[in-house]
């Protein structure tokens, strides 16, 4: 989305920062955000209501659709508002992609979930003074206890334009993996998952 000529935005923490312990805190994980390129004239102003818009955004999918909520949780049903923020198109093939882009295929078998890594850098395009897109790369790390007890890793990059409900996801390009997967603990640990999906407006 974003050409060459860019400049460094906020001094937040980029996504391949250090990971939070989850024995740091009991309480919930909160998101790290920062700014990465900004591709064309925008305020500071206009920079930071971009940043906040898009990362409430993210952060509503992320919790809808991996960490937040009540668990078990049985049936995509149990999954709409983590889609809420896509347009209809991203909204039909993200369904599709049910079982990257959210918990369905094991939520109802998880008891709890914590996340020990979540960062969010966006790069934003403006142009005439105004942010006209930008691309939110993620970085999640969370753990499942239950039946199914294992460490998923979420990554890749949102695509969004803002529009006049808000700032809406049309695409993304996510890859989702699992670490020492199984159930109850059993199983040999190792390195499985889903390939990453990507869906783009058309």
């Amino acid at each position: 989305m974003l050409g060459a000529s860019a400049c460094t935005g906020d001094d937040d923490d980029a996504p391949s920062g250090e990971e939070a312990s989850p024995e740091a805190s009991a309480a919930p994980l909160a998101t790290r955000v920062s700014v990465g390129q900004v591709a064309g004239e925008l305020s500071p102003q206009r920079r930071a209501q971009a940043k906040q818009a898009v990362a409430d955004v993210v952060d509503g999918w992320i919790d809808a659709a991996y960490v937040g909520g009540e668990w078990p949780r049985e049936g995509f049903a149990a999954y709409t508002d983590a889609l809420r923020d896509f347009t209809p198109d991203a909204r039909r093939r993200a369904a599709r992609d049910r079982g990257l882009l959210t918990n369905v295929a094991i939520g109802d078998r998880v008891e709890s979930v914590r996340a020990s890594r979540r960062v969010l850098q966006i790069d934003v395009l403006g142009a005439g003074g105004k942010p006209v897109g930008a691309t939110a790369r993620i970085g999640l790390r969370f753990r499942t206890d239950g039946e199914v007890r294992r460490v998923d890793v979420v990554s890749g990059r949102l695509m969004l334009t803002p529009t006049k409900k808000g700032w809406k996801v049309f695409g993304y390009d996510v890859s989702r993996s699992t670490i020492a997967p199984g159930k109850a603990g059993k199983g040999k640990a190792g390195k499985q998952g889903e390939q990453g999906r990507t869906g783009e407006r058309r």
